[in-house]
């Protein structure tokens, strides 16, 4: 009778990579990696009737994809945990565990709780939200409203496009401080007694900081018969604090004299691939990842990468 109801599909995804970083100050370091990868997968997509769904899971029983969907007023209403809209696919990238460069200018926001509803090539769904965060500030965190996001594609003959948009905000609250004291710490260095000067410290007032992150992808494709050629734009505010897995630093909010100042990052994929036959392909991409924290005098923090 499952037959009937389940499809089921897997894959096993082993990798065999040989990694060496080069820093700017220290020895190189070299690494092999024969492993399972993480997004190794066996699930199953059913349907009766108007209603369908699925589950999938991954390497250590990681549960991916869990979700039901009905049609409602011309389009589909779904609920459960699947890929969010602001994901973008252009890349067949296999290193970093099937990466397709997400992380190094793409746009992913992984596989969330979420209610979607979706007609023709609009997408519209609130999704579960990320637990603000506030680089130096440790206290209470506060979400009222999920994220939304909505994407949008397009095709144009042998032309598609895509724009996706996600934002999301919530608070963080720092607990009051007390006024310390000038003081002196002393600690006993090389057999002697060493005496620091620790300043006073004003009391501080408990004081609650906004912290909003957003996200924006452009991608346009255009297939040649054996060719094809991709392309994605995206730009982020605190992007880490969104939940988007980017390479690098610099892409969260930070405190800077009391007041919250906002990471800008932006990035591009151009993907170009040739099919040589039924069964066999070349493909080759850059990616490109720019991010500034908004501290004063913050520098930019790049990443880049190629592959065949």
């Amino acid at each position: 009778h499952a037959e009937d109801f389940f499809k089921m599909y897997g894959s096993a995804r082993m990798a065999l990579e040989q990694t060496t970083v080069t820093p700017d100050v220290g020895d190189a370091d070299t690494d092999l990696s024969l492993a399972q990868q993480g997004n190794s997968r066996f699930g199953a997509s059913a349907q009766k009737g108007m209603v369908s769904g699925g589950f999938e899971y991954g390497t250590s029983a990681n549960l991916r994809l869990l979700y039901a969907s009905v049609p409602m007023g011309g389009g589909s209403l779904l609920l459960g945990q699947h890929y969010v809209p602001v994901n973008i696919f252009v890349s067949n990238q296999v290193a970093g565990g099937d990466a397709g460069m997400l992380n190094y200018g793409g746009l992913y926001g992984g596989r969330r709780a979420m209610i979607k509803y979706a007609t023709g090539g609009l997408n519209v769904a609130l999704v579960q939200p990320s637990a603000p965060s506030l680089s130096g500030v440790s206290g209470d965190a506060d979400v009222s409203l999920p994220k939304i996001e909505a994407s949008y594609a397009m095709k144009f003959g042998n032309i598609n496009v895509k724009a996706v948009f996600g934002t999301q905000s919530g608070s963080i609250t720092r607990s009051a401080t007390a006024a310390t004291a000038a003081s002196t710490e002393y600690s006993i260095e090389t057999g002697a007694i060493v005496g620091t000067a620790v300043a006073a410290t004003a009391a501080a007032a408990e004081k609650s900081f906004s912290v909003s992150s957003q996200a924006l992808g452009l991608q346009a494709g255009i297939d040649l018969g054996a060719a094809a050629v991709k392309f994605s734009y995206m730009m982020a505010t605190n992007g880490g604090n969104y939940g988007l897995w980017m390479n690098g630093g610099s892409n969260v909010a930070e405190l800077e004299s009391d007041a919250v100042v906002d990471a800008k990052s932006s990035g591009m994929l151009l993907v170009g691939s040739f099919k040589v036959s039924d069964t066999m392909g070349l493909e080759g991409g850059y990616g490109s990842l720019t991010s500034t924290a908004g501290t004063t005098g913050a520098k930019d923090d790049g990443s880049s990468v190629m592959y065949v």
